[in-house]
Formats: structure tokens, sequence, C-alpha cells
């Protein structure tokens, strides 16, 4: 054995090394006396339920929004026809698409999965949703989009999505979650303020 040779190491020593660093909690439950953590724990039950509550609130008014915009451009399209004899540029159409909604004051920002996660999450509560409708529901959750160009940031999650067969592309800019989607765990979501059972009851 050469002197900068190394000891060979004990394979079962290791495992266990490794297994002692798998379990080290990234948290835990605080010392409160037994009635106190009661006390909070009904809290915490109430806060989610007052939240669950809410967010079917913003789902229907989502889905009612969304009928009403399709309801108007079935009447402008009785109202209005194209002119074969003329190749102008049209004028635009008055479908009350507002302004994208102002972010939060404190918005949660997402990118990456938890992006994808959330908007998927809320085209299971809402059905087919444009971008644009799909980015003020996140505002109006409370979140954001993280990056440069968030509008882009969102069309690319969606894309994304849809490339591996969680969301359906309805037509351009409007998607949909699968049928079969199902999320992998409710737990991150509910971090990001999301509550999952609501999708079935």
């Amino acid at each position: 054995m050469t002197a900068n040779a190394q000891p060979a190491s004990d394979p079962a020593s290791n495992a266990a090394s490794n297994d002692r660093l798998r379990v080290v909690p990234t948290s835990q439950l605080r010392p409160l006396d037994p009635s106190v953590r009661a006390a909070v724990e009904g809290q915490r039950t109430s806060l989610v339920v007052q939240l669950r509550a809410v967010d079917r609130s913003l789902a229907a008014l989502a889905k009612e929004r969304r009928r009403l915009l399709d309801r108007l451009a079935e009447t402008t399209q009785r109202l209005v026809v194209p002119a074969d004899w003329s190749r102008g540029r049209r004028p635009g159409m008055n479908t009350l698409e507002d302004p994208l909604s102002p972010l939060p004051e404190e918005p949660t920002w997402l990118f990456g999965r938890r992006l994808r996660a959330v908007s998927l999450r809320l085209l299971q509560r809402c059905g087919v949703l444009p971008l644009r409708q799909l980015h003020a529901l996140l505002h109006l959750h409370g979140f954001g989009v993280m990056g440069a160009h968030p509008v882009k940031a969102l069309a690319d999650a969606l894309g994304h999505e849809a490339d591996v067969g969680n969301a359906l592309r309805e037509a351009r800019g409007r998607y949909r979650a699968s049928p079969g989607y199902r999320p992998r765990t409710p737990r991150h979501l509910f971090l990001e303020g999301v509550a999952l059972p609501d999708v079935d009851e």
C-alpha cells in the first residue's frame, strides 16, 4: 500500500450514515402545551375551511365570467360578418376582456413545478380557461408568476403540461386539465395555499 492510499470504506457504515442524513427532519413540532396546541389546530382547521370556501367562490365566478364572454362572442358573430370584398385590418371587437388583474401586494411567487401544479389545479376547478384568465386567477389567489416575462412563462408552463399529457390544449391559448390528471401529493399544493379536496366535493 502506498503512502497516499486511502483505507477502504465500510459499505455498511456508509449506508447507515446516508440513512441518518436522509431522515433528518426539515421541520418539527413545537413543544406546546396540549391545550394550546388544540386551540391552534382548531384555528388552522377553521382557516382551511374558509380558504376552501373562498376558492370555490372564485372558481364559480371564473366559470360564470367565461360563460358570459362566450355568449358575448356568439352575439357579436351574429351582428358582424366579414366583408368578403375587403382585405383590410378588422376593427377590434368589444369582448370586455379586462386588463390583467394587478399583482397582490405580497404575492407568493410561483415558477417551475409549483407554477405548473397550481395552474393545473385551477384548471381542474374552473374548466377550460384562456391564459389571460388563468393568469388573472393566479393573481386573485394571491400568486405571482416569477420571471422577467411572466406571460411567456405561464404559456411555456401550460405548453409543457400539454406535451406530457397533464393538460389539453383546446385552442390557441386555451387549456383545460386532462380528465385523468391527479397531483402526486396534496401537501406541496396546500403549502401554496391551494386546497385540494374540494375538487371532488
